[in-house]
This record gives structure tokens, C-alpha cells and sequence, in this order.
């Protein structure tokens, strides 16, 4: 059954809200991991790049600095990414075993190296579409960007270079058209990672995601600009508030959007018995 737009934003505030409540200890690890997953990519990114910022200057060519930046950039970028997605992703898994009724399941935050190749696939297609949305203004800002880039990092941009007006504008039309296409995308990891659910492909995830927010575009950005906004208002309490309150909550209204739009049943009770199949030849027959 397909739920109107109005019922869909009822039901994915309800169940994030629901879920906040009643497994807050768990959002909060899955945030808490994280975070520590980001220090080790981090740390070696910085290593990377400075490595490859020594031997760009240490080159013959002129262009030896801009090829080892981008270079060093690169393979950063995916040792950190091969960390954080999965990680990520198993905040998603965590949060939708809390929402169906498993609110202590820390062992679904590993969830996203399990599925290892759809969660990486899906978050590189959708990191992909999203470069590919800001090319146009990274076009209009070329001639500022090309000393920053030629240098390998070591001269500023240069500004002068700009056309003020012309890239506010175009820097506006490519967020909002980032902000629109994340919201047709933004259930493609939750499902990918989905531990209740038959295991998919990364592009098949995508293609969940666009069926499954189609008519509800405007209900997801709506749930995109909540969960800023909480996120938002939690760094604004000293950080420690996007911490403990804003990114736990807007973990759960990601995910309460996902099941709404899903409109799957909760799962029977912790430590409730569920019924086993009968494997006879004739089904037990109750008396009358």
C-alpha cells in the first residue's frame, strides 16, 4: 500500500521520534563510532597528502605539484572512505533495528562492513553525482581555482579571478539541485545496509531510493531541512548538544522517512517468541 504524502511525513516523524526516545543509548554509539572512525582516515589522509605535497615539489615537470596533490587526495579520500561509509552505514542498520522494535542491537552497527560492496558502491555513486552537480560552478571559478591547483595546494586561490554575482547564483542553483537529489537518494544506504532485508547491489539501492521517493520529494526535503536544523541547533549548545541530541535524532528521522516510505511492520517485541513454521505433513489443528 502506498502512503500519501501527508500520512508518509506523519508516520516518518512519529517513528523517528519514537525511535530517539527509546534507543538513544544506541544512536548515540553509532555516532560516537563515527566519529573514531573518521581520526584513523584522517590522520592517514594528512599523511598521504603531505607525502605527496613533498614529492610534487621535489619534481621536474611544473605540473609534478598539481598531479601528486590531486593524487595524494585521491587515495586518502578512499582510505578514509573505506573506513567511514561502512561505519556509517551501520549507524543506518543500528537505528532501523531500533525503529522495528530492537532498540540494544550494538552489533548491527558493524552491519555496513558485512555488506561491504553495496554500502562502498552506492556511497561512491551518489559521491559522484554530487561532484558531478557542482561542475558547473567549479567551471565558473576555474581561472581562481587553476593557481590554488597548478601550485599543489601551496598558493591561495585566486579570487580576483571571480565573477561575484554570476558564481553566487550558480552556487544556488547547485545546491538546491544537490539538496533535490539527495532527497531522492538519501534512502539508497539505509536500504544497501538494511540487515532485516534480502542483501541488494549498490545501483539497485539507488534505484530503490528514486522508486521509493517518487511524489515525495518535497516530504523529503522537508525531512532533510529537520535534521539540519537539529543538527544545526545542537552545535549551537557548545557542540555537545549536535552530539548527544542533534545527530542521534536526526539519525532517527532518516531513518523513520526510510520506514514510512517502506511502510514495513515493526518487528514482535524483544524477548518475545516467534512463531516457528510447522515442518509436518498436515498444519496443527486446534480444537473446537
Amino acid at each position: 500500500m502506498t502512503l500519501q504524502s501527508e500520512a508518509v511525513l506523519e508516520r516518518a516523524l512519529s517513528l523517528g521520534w519514537a525511535t530517539f526516545k527509546r534507543a538513544w543509548p544506541l544512536l548515540l554509539v553509532a555516532v560516537l563510532a563515527l566519529l573514531v572512525a573518521s581520526i584513523p582516515g584522517s590522520v592517514v589522509g594528512q599523511v598521504i597528502q603531505v607525502a605527496g605535497t613533498v614529492i610534487g615539489r621535489a619534481g621536474n615537470s611544473p605540473n609534478a605539484p598539481m598531479i601528486a596533490m590531486v593524487v595524494s587526495m585521491a587515495v586518502s579520500w578512499l582510505i578514509s572512505a573505506a573506513v567511514v561509509w561502512p561505519v556509517q552505514a551501520g549507524g543506518y542498520a543500528a537505528a532501523t533495528r531500533a525503529s522495528r522494535g530492537r532498540s540494544h542491537d550494538f552489533g548491527a552497527i558493524l552491519a555496513g562492513f558485512r555488506r561491504f560492496l553495496p554500502v562502498f558502491g552506492a556511497n561512491f555513486v551518489l559521491t559522484v553525482v554530487t561532484l558531478a552537480i557542482y561542475l558547473p560552478l567549479v567551471a565558473l571559478s576555474w581561472n581562481a581555482l587553476w593557481p590554488w591547483l597548478q601550485s599543489g595546494g601551496m598558493q591561495m586561490p585566486d579570487f580576483a579571478q571571480l565573477r561575484i554575482v554570476p558564481t553566487i547564483i550558480v552556487g544556488v542553483v547547485c545546491f538546491v539541485a544537490h539538496y533535490v537529489v539527495f532527497a531522492r537518494t538519501m534512502l539508497a544506504i539505509p536500504r544497501a545496509v538494511d540487515p532485516d532485508l534480502p542483501p541488494i547491489g549498490a545501483i539497485d539501492a539507488v534505484r530503490f531510493s528514486l522508486e521509493a521517493t517518487k511524489g515525495h520529494t518535497l516530504i523529503g526535503i522537508g525531512v532533510l531541512i529537520l535534521m539540519s536544523t537539529v543538527v544545526v541547533l545542537g552545535f549551537l549548545l557548545c557542540c555537545v548538544g549536535a552530539l548527544v541530541v542533534g545527530l542521534p535524532l536526526a539519525l532517527a528521522l532518516n531513518i523513520g522517512f526510510y520506514r514510512a516510505l517502506l511502510n514495513d511492520p515493526d518487528l514482535p517485541p524483544e524477548g518475545a517468541l516467534s512463531a516457528e513454521p510447522w515442518t509436518g505433513p498436515t498444519p496443527p489443528q486446534s480444537p473446537v
